[in-house]
């Protein structure tokens, strides 16, 4: 609303309002798969950052960012009757430039303005780094399945993932989903879980469940990455932390948790099974410890205390940037090809 027709801050609260919307219309119809009630291309209400210089501007303008992009993957990546053929590959690819500029930006802000904030004082920071972590997620599911459905139809477990740019995108895929398990246990344990962290501090997830999701579209990654590629999961307490999420989310009146929790655990029987046809000559003893798309690891609910501690959680992880640089991902892009995503016979 321009200020000649009304004072500087009532402009400037209508430009928030209609952000605020726009980030809620592009996450519920991403996760119902509705299309959005307004197109980018039709938007002319400045960004934040555009009208003012703040941290919290700046923070709305790059989740506006990843809630646009996060839509974009979901209708370019996925789509309609899509194919593991090359389209896939230039969507993919497409999306992970846009990530890489995102990434980028993501990093400055983090490292100038929040540096040195951790989980509990800092949900503006704890938001932008899961909306991050769960666009790598989204972005790269579909190579993963493509591996898990490679190797089911050549039915041999002892082929290996190619070293190469895809083996590089798997094992940041999967750190991305770590990431997110460790953050949604730490908010959990500091009763944080289920707020949404973008000015509406009183819904809780039993009305959005953006953090379900973001928590279901994890735990199931993980399950397959440690399926077809079991190395690039080193911590071996993910299953645990995955089970408590859902249940605290349960706890919290979620009926949507329940569903959810529901179909981990089918997802689970169904890759004991996969596992069990691949182990073959396993001791007996080995196949009822172990879990699915876990190796030789039994979950413990008590697992979960072991944990890597977040309290003085460094968001930007220990070399003071994500799992992956903004010029790894561009370069990973340039390097991608069809057979990279497929296990060669």
């Amino acid at each position: 609303m321009p200020t000649d027709h009304v004072s500087l801050a009532h402009s400037n609260r209508c430009n928030t309002v209609f952000w605020i919307a726009y980030i809620i219309d592009r996450d519920f119809s991403t996760l119902v798969g509705a299309p959005s009630s307004i197109r980018d291309e039709d938007i002319t209400t400045k960004l934040p950052s555009e009208i003012d210089d703040s941290m919290n501007a700046a923070a709305m303008t790059l989740q506006i960012r990843l809630s646009r992009l996060t839509a974009t993957i979901l209708t370019g990546v996925y789509g309609v009757d899509r194919n593991f053929d090359g389209s896939l590959l230039r969507e993919t690819q497409s999306v992970l430039h846009k990530l890489a500029a995102v990434c980028r930006d993501l990093t400055s802000y983090l490292g100038t303005t929040l540096h040195g904030t951790n989980i509990k004082t800092s949900k503006l920071a704890t938001r932008l780094i899961l909306s991050y972590h769960h666009c790598v997620v989204l972005t790269t599911r579909p190579l993963v399945m493509c591996v898990l459905q490679r190797r089911i139809a050549l039915g041999d477990d002892k082929k290996t993932i190619p070293e190469g740019p895809i083996s590089s995108l798997l094992q940041s895929c999967a750190h991305s989903a770590l990431n997110i398990l460790r953050a949604l246990e730490t908010l959990g344990d500091n009763n944080l879980l289920g707020e949404h962290l973008v000015s509406l501090k009183s819904i809780t997830d039993s009305f959005l469940p953006f953090q379900l999701e973001t928590a279901w579209s994890s735990a199931f990654l993980l399950q397959i990455v440690v399926a077809v590629a079991p190395t690039f999961v080193e911590d071996r307490t993910w299953l645990a932390a995955a089970h408590r999420i859902f249940d605290m989310m349960v706890t919290r009146g979620s009926p949507a948790a329940r569903l959810r929790k529901r179909d981990f655990q089918r997802l689970e029987h169904i890759m004991a099974s996969y596992l069990r046809e691949g182990e073959g000559n396993s001791s007996t003893q080995d196949s009822a410890c172990r879990t699915p798309g876990q190796s030789g690891a039994c979950w413990d609910p008590n697992l979960s205390s072991e944990m890597e501690e977040f309290s003085p959680w460094g968001l930007l992880g220990g070399d003071g940037n994500f799992a992956i640089s903004p010029n790894e991902i561009l370069n990973l892009t340039e390097g991608l090809n069809m057979e990279d995503f497929l296990l060669r016979e």
